[in-house]
């Protein structure tokens, strides 16, 4: 049995700015749901991270940024990822 689902797409939305358009405030940040992190890429976008969340998307975006603050995740060299390359920085957890 298969199922049809229709996705709808927001943003994109900021860490931090303005009330509409920062992922924490935004009139989307209460709601759940799947969630694309990107990099832009010209006048695209390149998707580097997707998630699903049950709770709402503000919560998921702060526990991801604690987790970043804490050393948990790996860091990536901003400039390459730009131009379409993966190049991990250093993982803090290892230092």
């Amino acid at each position: 049995m298969s199922e049809e689902y229709t996705i709808h797409w927001y943003g994109p939305y900021r860490l931090f700015g303005t009330t509409e358009d920062s992922v924490l405030t935004n009139s989307h940040s209460t709601e759940k749901g799947i969630y694309m992190w990107t990099v832009p890429y010209g006048k695209e976008y390149l998707p580097y991270w997707v998630g699903e969340t049950g709770k709402s998307f503000s919560s998921r975006i702060r526990k991801h940024t604690e987790f970043f603050l804490y050393g948990f995740y790996s860091a990536r060299y901003a400039l390459s990822m730009t131009n379409g390359v993966r190049i991990f920085a250093f993982n803090f957890s290892e230092i």
